[in-house]
């Protein structure tokens, strides 16, 4: 099989597309794949309209944990487009990303890197990943490394610095206040500190009508 054989046979045969979408994310977590542009053929096939991608988000999601630029851009992209022809929700997006962000240790900083190119592809895309990351810290943080919290604070710090936000869960935010008053010193405290102390526009909505809103202004 090669790549262009592969986008053959789903223009040929469209229903077929959800078979090869579904083969390619088995092969993408294979520790050896020998035919890697093989198996990012098959992952694209899910940009087709025609392709089913809500029931496989956790497995698209354990795609931004690659250590291959090509394999998480591709599956950023497909959540991207899954978003803007309406396939996929901000809110399955969102949840399924806060769930992965609160399970990866190792290989998170491939996660925040799939995060922020998320963030890159628009509004709707930067809205998600805020509201994935207000639904992780929500959660309660307690178990995270001092690494990786530090990222995601970094993370949600870009995003809300950059819309002039500040957080808007509840949950969140008695979260960030819980760090800022922790007694000992420490960089996520300090972080935690800077993010209770930002200054945001009034009448904020919540990160989900942004998303939503953004998706419809693009329609």
């Amino acid at each position: 099989a090669t790549p262009d054989l592969v986008a053959d046979q789903a223009f040929r045969f469209p229903p077929l597309a959800q078979r090869l979408f579904e083969a390619g994310l088995c092969r993408q977590g294979r520790k050896e794949d020998f035919y890697r542009d093989v198996t990012l053929s098959l992952v694209a096939q899910g940009r087709l309209p025609q392709v089913d991608i809500r029931p496989h988000l956790d497995r698209l999601a354990r795609g931004l944990l690659a250590t291959q630029t090509p394999q998480r851009e591709g599956c950023v992209d497909l959540l991207a487009q899954g978003l803007r022809d309406g396939r996929i929700t901000p809110a399955d997006v969102a949840g399924t990303l806060a769930g992965q962000i609160r399970v990866t240790e190792q290989g998170f900083a491939q996660l925040d890197q799939a995060l922020a190119s998320l963030c890159a592809t628009g509004e709707a895309g930067r809205a998600t990943v805020l509201l994935a990351l207000e639904q992780a810290i929500g959660g309660g943080v307690a178990e995270f490394s001092p690494r990786k919290l530090s990222l995601v604070l970094d993370r949600l710090a870009g995003i809300l610095e950059e819309t002039r936000r500040t957080a808007h869960d509840p949950a969140t935010r008695r979260e960030l206040q819980r760090l800022a008053a922790a007694r000992k010193k420490s960089v996520a405290r300090d972080k935690a500190g800077v993010l209770m102390t930002q200054a945001s526009a009034t009448d904020q909505p919540p990160p989900q009508v942004l998303a939503v809103t953004a998706l419809a202004v693009d329609h």
